[in-house]
This record gives structure tokens, C-alpha cells and sequence, in this order.
């Protein structure tokens, strides 16, 4: 993600529109790092991933938004 955007907010805004991920923060031993997560892809038909990834822009556009206007 973008350095000025942290994953747990914007994992809220994903959440309003049913999609969801795994803030990465937890996945860095060191901390520090606020814009990363994961997603799942492994067991998700192909079809729910193309889905899931148009929600999951739409939420890093609208907390674009936000943040900059």
C-alpha cells in the first residue's frame, strides 16, 4: 500500500464492503510497517478473487480520497 496508508484502516473500509484481508503488520517480527497486508488466494475460486480484488480497490480508492482531500 501507499506509505501514508495503514492496513487496519483500511481493512474497515474493505469490511463495509465485503471483503476482508490480514493486516500484514502482524507478519513483520520487527513492527514497523503499517501498509502491508496479505490476501488469501489459495482456496478462493477465481471468479470471487477477481471480486474480491475490484471491493479491495474500491476501499484503497475511497481511503485515497479521504486522506488526501
Amino acid at each position: 500500500l501507499p506509505p501514508h496508508m495503514r492496513s487496519v484502516e483500511l481493512l474497515k473500509e474493505c469490511l463495509r464492503q465485503e471483503v476482508a484481508f490480514v493486516p500484514g503488520d502482524a507478519f513483520f517480527p520487527n513492527g514497523g510497517v503499517e501498509n502491508a497486508l496479505r490476501l488469501n488466494y489459495s482456496n478462493m475460486p477465481e471468479e470471487r478473487i477477481r471480486v474480491g480484488i475490484r471491493r479491495l480497490a474500491g476501499a484503497i480508492r475511497s481511503s485515497s480520497a479521504r486522506l488526501v482531500g
